[in-house]
């Protein structure tokens, strides 16, 4: 019986040396131990290596809140309720983990919220952009529609302004359409550049 013992507390030192906590199924410290203490429910030195195993559970487990991976965290915390459910150290990670997953979860719900804010920003911003170009294109059609009867006035006042002989005044008039490609304000200020008119 003790020869067993011996055996199984040296199988289950070797396999915590090697990481062999609770897994592989079959070959861990955690069966080697409790194996032991089934031969032997006072032996001290098993109990120990239950406490060890789940104390380097724990570890892990407070290894891996500091890392931010909540999910290896809340495995090797469900690992360790299996090994001692009632031990204090449990309470606590548990407490530690359920404050970091809180707060992950509020921090994802504020950067969604902060996405949502951006995303209804930037509508509106297009939406905004949208109809100040769609009134500076009115705004430029309007002009269009009235550049013809504007000039045809200037035109008019123009080729008035000449018949006239006030050339000062038929020159403000025809010289911006001449300009533009006028052709009848365009002779009139050839006749007048001619002459020395205006």
């Amino acid at each position: 019986k003790l020869q067993r013992v011996a055996i199984l507390l040296d199988a289950a030192g070797l396999a915590l040396a090697d990481g062999r906590l609770d897994r592989p199924h079959g070959d861990n410290a955690l069966e080697r131990f409790r194996e032991a203490l089934q031969i032997d429910p006072g032996s001290a030195a098993a109990r120990r290596g239950i406490d060890r195993v789940f104390g380097e559970l724990q570890q892990q487990a407070n290894e891996a809140l500091l890392a931010g991976d909540l999910a290896l965290a809340d495995g090797l915390v469900r690992r360790s309720a299996l090994v001692d459910p009632d031990n204090a150290q449990l309470a606590e990670v548990r407490q530690k983990l359920e404050a970091e997953q809180t707060e992950q979860a509020r921090i994802r719900y504020l950067e969604a919220e902060l996405q949502k804010r951006e995303q209804a920003l930037a509508r509106r911003n297009a939406e905004e952009d949208a109809r100040r170009k769609a009134e500076e294109e009115a705004r430029r059609q309007a002009e269009e529609q009235e550049a013809p009867r504007d000039n045809a006035l200037q035109l008019s006042q123009g080729l008035a302004a000449f018949d006239d002989g006030d050339y000062s005044a038929a020159y403000r008039q025809l010289k911006p359409l001449a300009d533009k490609g006028n052709a009848e304000a365009a002779l009139k200020m050839g006749v007048m550049q001619l002459y020395g008119l205006g």
